[in-house]
């Protein structure tokens, strides 16, 4: 059980004549296995990263083109009464909407 029989006995398994052996030690392996996919986790989560602050450059600017389209109909809400808070929460339910049916979409692909 120790890490001094353990080295003995790869060393004798490495130099064994019989047959071409070659002894591992499961645990110096699995390290360096982990460093690997360590890596290739942290550039996936660079990805993702990155994809999702795409996403939602998309949505806002999705958004800002519909507020600009529509300014003509916030305009006539406003001059028959509408205070506001009901503009900005018919604005904010309508984003809401947006980003429920995004969500939606992207966990169904």
């Amino acid at each position: 059980d120790s890490p001094l029989y353990t080295l003995q006995v790869r060393r004798n398994i490495n130099q064994y004549k019989g047959e071409p052996l070659l002894a591992i030690m499961p645990g110096v392996t699995l390290r360096e296995l982990w460093e690997m996919l360590d890596i290739v986790e942290k550039i996936l989560l660079l990805i993702t990263l990155a994809v999702v602050l795409i996403s939602l450059l998309g949505m806002l600017t999705s958004l800002l083109a519909t507020l600009n389209q529509r300014r003509r109909e916030l305009a006539i809400l406003r001059s028959v009464g509408a205070r506001p808070w009901h503009i900005f929460t018919l604005l904010i339910s309508e984003a809401i909407f947006i980003t429920v049916l995004g969500c939606a979409f992207g966990v169904a692909l």
